[in-house]
């Protein structure tokens, strides 16, 4: 067979990433996986390489002293795919074979080259002036529980009810007011996130922010269902 480039589609392992490479047909399998080091990161020590042609049927299993171009088919088109195999070399895309460093939150709040601590010298994400404001924002001390209150939040209707709870819920920034509606309008029963901050039945809770609730002479509204 005339000597020429042969195209070569190189898979490392199980990754399914392809590496394509022209090398010299005339290239020695011993010459070709020091080159391949470079490549894959394999040991030319250690790995193993098998030849398949296009369609993924196995060729041979290449041997050191044997050439590249020794393993093309008649009907290859000079390209042949060749599979690297190394059993000492560590899979990244399997993450259990990578060392985890484990680090306490502790030690992670006293490190000054973390990312929390470049997000608290800049005020980005949580430790932005608009959330540190939203957290020491105080409620209006009219707003006291077991007061009849209105709530009215943008795109739906006023609703009415007492309000049971107020502070904070979760991990949510800032303080809100737990309302117990006169109808059936909330999202809850007093609950969140699995923890209970007041008393009240099902969908007949919910939980809002301070500036959508006004206190005062609220009376329940009668409702006849049958008109």
């Amino acid at each position: 067979m005339a000597s020429g480039q042969v195209s070569l589609e190189i898979k490392t392992n199980e990754n399914t990433n392809v590496t394509e490479r022209r090398f010299p047909g005339t290239m020695l399998i011993a010459d070709l996986k020091n080159r391949l080091e470079v490549i894959t990161g394999a040991s030319a020590a250690t790995m193993k390489l098998t030849f398949y042609d296009l369609s993924g049927n196995l060729i041979a299993p290449a041997e050191d002293e044997k050439t590249i171009e020794s393993y093309l088919l008649n009907n290859s088109g000079g390209k042949l795919q060749l599979r690297v195999k190394d059993s000492n070399m560590i899979g990244f895309e399997d993450l259990s074979m990578v060392e985890k460093n484990v680090m306490s939150n502790e030690d992670y709040e006293n490190r000054t080259d973390s990312l929390r601590a470049f997000k608290m010298r800049n005020q980005l994400g949580r430790f932005a002036p608009n959330v540190a404001k939203l957290e020491e924002e105080e409620v209006d001390p009219s707003i006291k529980i077991g007061e009849r209150c209105e709530v009215k939040v943008a795109g739906a209707p006023p609703r009415r009810g007492q309000v049971m709870y107020i502070g904070k819920i979760g991990n949510k920034p800032g303080k809100f007011v737990g309302v117990k509606y006169d109808e059936p309008y909330g999202k809850n029963d007093g609950s969140f996130d699995g923890v209970r901050y007041f008393q009240c039945p099902s969908n007949y809770g919910s939980f809002v922010k301070p500036s959508n609730v006004q206190v005062g002479d609220y009376p329940e509204i009668d409702v006849n269902f049958d008109e």
